[in-house]
């Protein structure tokens, strides 16, 4: 996997002018499918765009979670995902929703800003997954290595 990345950081007007950040990458991965990822950090919100479609796909919210009593000591905090636009029954979805702000959170322990997630990610939907019994999803042997190879995409745009 060789991304290609672009960086705002570069010869762009100074901050106080120009003050979104933005960063992207795109890379083939899983079975050669070009995946694109657009990084922005706007003053109230992250926002990301995951897409193998070239489109938003389904919008997500993640924020973590003030109601909860989260202690320093714990490992990750507890994150509330809501779905604001596309089906709200895809948990692999809320998983990388939730999965990200918590590696934020964990690179940055003073970010407290919510992420937007766009993802569009094509689907094996050949038998090795492994159903669930209580909502039918199932999760297949790629499912799991795109997942692994878009966090890698993540860290290496500087998601976290």
């Amino acid at each position: 996997m060789a991304p290609h990345t672009v960086d705002s950081d570069g010869p762009l007007p100074t901050a106080s002018a120009f003050p979104i950040k933005t960063k992207q990458t795109s890379a083939r991965i899983g079975d050669g499918v070009e995946t694109s990822l657009v990084y922005t950090e706007f003053a109230n919100r992250l926002f990301l765009t995951i897409t193998q479609y070239g489109k938003i796909g389904t919008l997500m919210e993640a924020d973590l979670d003030t109601t909860a009593t989260f202690q320093p000591s714990q490992s990750t905090p507890s994150v509330s995902v809501r779905t604001l636009l596309g089906p709200a029954q895809n948990p692999l979805y809320q998983v990388y929703a939730s999965h990200i702000l918590q590696q934020i959170h964990a690179a940055r322990n003073a970010e407290k800003r919510p992420l937007l997630l766009s993802i569009a990610l094509k689907r094996n939907v050949g038998g090795d997954g492994q159903k669930d019994e209580e909502d039918g999803f199932a999760l297949s042997e790629d499912d799991r290595k795109t997942f692994v190879e878009v966090m890698q995409l993540c860290r290496d745009v500087g998601v976290w």
